[in-house]
């Protein structure tokens, strides 16, 4: 079973990918402070997604890639039998910045599938996440 840790990297890559130095995301049709599923990840999901979530989504991208660099560069400096730990660790700061955000793990990947299928909601949350404080 993968790590919340590496999840939530996982989508802080993707989002690097979009072109941001720094990481994230969340929402559903339903209620404005869920995130769609994967089932609901077309155009017209992507664009339901409520502004609140998309800031607070790119704030969360911001925030992960910032423990990202931190952790690896950790986990580069450690001796192998530390890497648990530290990955115990991150998983943790990871887990913390995102309900920091007011987001749940699921929320954040359910967002970040979402702009991987749409480009309007992709070009939000790269917003959202430059002009993340």
């Amino acid at each position: 079973m993968e790590s919340a840790f590496g999840k939530a990297l996982g989508a802080a890559v993707l989002a690097a990918a979009f072109g941001l130095t720094a990481a994230p995301l969340g929402a559903q049709q339903a209620s404005p402070g869920t995130a769609p599923t994967a089932e609901q990840g077309t155009n017209a999901a992507g664009a339901q997604v409520p502004e609140a979530t998309v800031q607070r989504a790119g704030a969360a991208i911001r925030d992960l890639s910032g423990i990202q660099a931190r952790y690896t560069q950790r986990m580069q400096n450690a001796q192998p039998a530390e890497h648990e730990a530290i990955a115990a660790e991150a998983s943790g700061a990871a887990e913390a910045a995102l309900a920091s955000r007011g987001l749940t793990l699921d929320e954040y990947n359910s967002v970040i599938r979402l702009a991987q299928a749409d480009q309007s909601l992709r070009e939000r949350l790269i917003s959202a996440a430059r002009g993340a404080r």
